[in-house]
């Protein structure tokens, strides 16, 4: 997940004909933005997949406890799709002004990277906290660490869809307005 932080920075950083398969899209940009976050959730899980396989292979965590991997790991690739989306709008396009051509990384963009792996490693520190009171209420209440942490973990989620649905039109909202100063890039008259 760590390594795709990058690309979920520039995730609308779109150049050439992808720009414009985009802008010219009757879809509504919500819709298109959540599509979006599909697309980048089946890619993270494609790639995550055989990890957590490992990972219950060799740690044989109880069918509870691989659930609530699975149920923090969606909730954490959803939020960071969404602060990959801010992110992208605020890091500057990569396209020359007049033409759809791409140029270089400027330092905003490498920051927006940055700040995208730090999106993720917060949200990942929130479902960790799931964990944590899984492990608390077991020590202080004799209550099964594993049926805790699922439902520890299923509240997580649910809160994290609850944000992930708050932000989304924002976030839209957002990606529309960087289309507009796009095209106003791409229409500048080159002498």
């Amino acid at each position: 997940m760590t390594s795709q932080s990058g690309w979920l920075a520039n995730q609308h950083g779109l150049a050439g004909p992808g720009f414009a398969l985009w802008v010219l899209s009757p879809v509504d940009r919500t819709r298109m933005v959540q599509g979006h976050h599909l697309g980048w959730l089946a890619l993270t899980w494609l790639g995550l997949l055989p990890s957590v396989a490992l990972g219950i292979v060799c740690l044989r965590p109880s069918a509870w406890e691989a659930g609530a991997v699975i149920l923090q790991g969606l909730g954490i690739t959803m939020l960071s799709c969404l602060g990959g989306t801010f992110l992208s709008v605020l890091a500057p396009y990569r396209i020359q002004p007049g033409t759809s051509r791409r140029s270089a990384f400027s330092p905003r963009t490498v920051v927006s990277s940055v700040l995208s792996l730090l999106i993720l490693l917060v949200t990942a520190l929130a479902a960790a906290g799931a964990l944590l009171a899984g492990t608390l209420l077991e020590r202080a209440a004799g209550l099964p660490r594993g049926p805790v942490v699922f439902m520890a973990s299923l509240v997580c989620l649910a809160s994290m869809v609850a944000l992930y649905a708050a932000l989304l039109p924002q976030a839209a909202r957002a990606f529309e307005h960087r289309e507009r100063q796009v095209w106003q890039v791409l229409h500048v008259q080159v002498d």
